[in-house]
């Protein structure tokens, strides 16, 4: 949470953070010297990084972070690492001049969606390594080609909770 805090540009006083869980609220409220070496070292890691009086529990069907709220929040994460990373062509496309021949975009046909979002209009063969990365969806949302963001999807992807994850980016990246 502090990379994310860190690199935004708003003042963050408070964070909360939220589990639909009991078990793991049980878990953070405690030492991690109570616990198994597994939960332990994950407890440790949360107690590291986070206060215990910061976790609060909501329970699942109160869980405000549904399939919107989560494309919401990942859309606007997204927008802003793509105008971070791609702001001359976001200021081109959206007064609908042409993109400079030197832009590593350019052969991927991008385009800004009514959300403010940029995307690929071009095939996937198009995306190699040295072009931005690509969600699968049919009308591409253009991933900036940074470490930490490809790093991010992937760790989502390969966690305990693969399919759960995949089941939600699929509905938020339509």
């Amino acid at each position: 949470m502090n990379k994310v805090k860190d690199s935004l540009t708003l003042p963050i006083n408070k964070i909360t953070y939220w589990t639909d869980s009991t078990i793991v609220l049980s878990w953070i409220r405690c030492s991690s010297k109570t616990w198994k070496t597994f939960v332990a070292n994950r407890i440790s890691e949360i107690h590291e990084l986070t206060n215990a009086s910061d976790w609060n529990h909501v329970s699942t069907a109160e869980n405000p972070a549904d399939i919107l709220e989560l494309r919401t929040s990942m859309n606007i994460l997204l927008k802003i690492a793509q105008q971070q990373t791609f702001k001359a062509e976001l200021q081109l496309l959206q007064t609908s001049k042409s993109l400079c021949k030197s832009s590593t975009i350019l052969s991927l046909n991008p385009f800004v969606d009514n959300e403010g979002l940029l995307r690929v209009g071009g095939r996937l063969k198009h995306a190699d390594s040295l072009n931005p990365f690509v969600d699968n969806e049919v009308k591409r949302k253009l991933l900036p080609n940074t470490g930490l963001s490809k790093r991010h999807w992937l760790q989502q992807v390969n966690s305990s909770e693969r399919l759960n994850f995949m089941g939600k980016s699929k509905n938020s990246f339509q």
